[in-house]
């Protein structure tokens, strides 16, 4: 029995754009995991979809491509190793060896003890961003990252019930513009947040996005009675949803700084967002979730992100107390994001930078993912 894999990616392959879709359109099909690809067109999406559901492979050529390139899955695959694991056990082992360690004999286990006995040589010097004011700050990230991906992507099943149609519907969209530090995540993660969702919110019930660089909108418009409402500033990415969505989708392009207008405050089952790092953004930010919330204790509000990344993570908590919340779980590495080039780029030399084994740099800064934590806060009744 073969599945879409969980690491799926999809985009236009070169030389085709949103204007081919339906008239020989190429794609390019990821398994972000392992970087394996494969190359389809517009006749090929049905078979595919197909795939959502676990089943027995066909013999089409198609089908068998899918498979070499790792799109399609056996639904009992469960790497124990990768070419990454097993570099990163190499250069550990070689670094625990050299201060005289004994490598314990899990690698989540190498990789905690790799945290513990390596440390900057020397301060870093140029920017002056708050990440690089402790020189261990953004190391001990890295290495909770690749603990992350030690655990939840090797010895697990690799593949999910991917809706090969919102994967198809997501194409195009606007590259992760930095301005507004979005960060897009993998089309699993998207869907696993309906799912999410759904086991609280039956339908009929209602939902605010503020920010929506990860398509949450679109992924929640398609369980039938669901309502979305979205506040997005970036305008190439509202003119996008507003071409793809049904008319359960509301688009607003709007400036929060004063918070959410009054007209929509008190409306919504669950508010979901993605808080900004810095901590003035991150204050008024919360407020606005808060505001949108039905007043009851059966509304939610769902935050992704990396407290370790934000400016002020006792802040962050803080802020829940503040606004009427009471944090009632919290899963970590729920969210996926593919690294971004410009972010991995700075990283590694800032590492080296500090003094940090380049080879160990080298292997940590190759992790497919950021991950992040999802956080999901109640209203409580009488708190403000």
């Amino acid at each position: 029995m073969h599945q879409i894999t969980r690491h799926l990616s999809v985009d236009f392959d070169a030389g085709s754009s949103v204007l081919d879709m339906g008239r020989g359109a190429r794609y390019l099909l990821t398994n972000s995991l392992f970087g394996s690809r494969l190359l389809c067109g517009d006749e090929d999406w049905e078979t595919l979809a197909t795939y959502r559901e676990p089943r027995e492979p066909g013999s089409s050529s198609l089908e068998e491509r899918a498979i070499q390139a790792r799109v399609l899955c056996p639904v009992d695959f469960r790497p124990s190793t990768s070419p990454l694991s097993e570099r990163f056990k190499e250069v550990a082992v070689k670094l625990l060896k050299y201060r005289q360690v004994e490598p314990a004999e899990s690698l989540v286990e190498v990789a905690a003890q790799v945290k513990e006995i390596c440390g900057p040589s020397r301060e870093y010097e140029g920017d002056t961003h708050y990440l690089w004011q402790d020189p261990r700050r953004l190391f001990y990230i890295m290495m909770d990252h690749m603990s992350a991906y030690l655990e939840l992507e090797l010895g697990t099943p690799q593949t999910a019930d991917l809706d090969f149609r919102f994967a198809q519907q997501s194409l195009g969209r606007p590259e992760r513009n930095g301005e507004f530090a979005q960060q897009l995540c993998t089309l699993h993660t998207s869907l696993d947040r309906v799912r999410h969702i759904q086991e609280r919110f039956p339908a009929p019930a209602k939902f605010l996005t503020l920010g929506d660089d990860d398509l949450m909108s679109l992924a929640l418009s398609r369980i039938p009675g669901y309502e979305v409402d979205v506040f997005e500033i970036d305008r190439s990415l509202v003119r996008f949803i507003k071409k793809r969505k049904p008319d359960t989708v509301r688009v607003f392009s709007r400036d929060l700084t004063n918070g959410l207008p009054a007209e929509f405050h008190h409306l919504y089952d669950a508010v979901l967002a993605d808080p900004p790092y810095d901590a003035a953004g991150m204050s008024w930010f919360v407020r606005c979730c808060s505001q949108g919330l039905k007043r009851n204790s059966s509304s939610r509000l769902y935050l992704s992100t990396y407290p370790d990344l934000l400016e002020s993570s006792e802040q962050f908590f803080e802020e829940f107390g503040k606004n009427g919340l009471d944090l009632k779980q919290t899963t970590r590495h729920f969210n996926r994001y593919p690294f971004p080039t410009e972010t991995h780029d700075i990283t590694s030399v800032g590492l080296r930078n500090l003094g940090y084994h380049p080879e160990l740099v080298s292997v940590i800064m190759s992790v497919p993912y950021l991950y992040a934590h999802l956080f999901e806060c109640e209203w409580l009744p009488g708190r403000l």
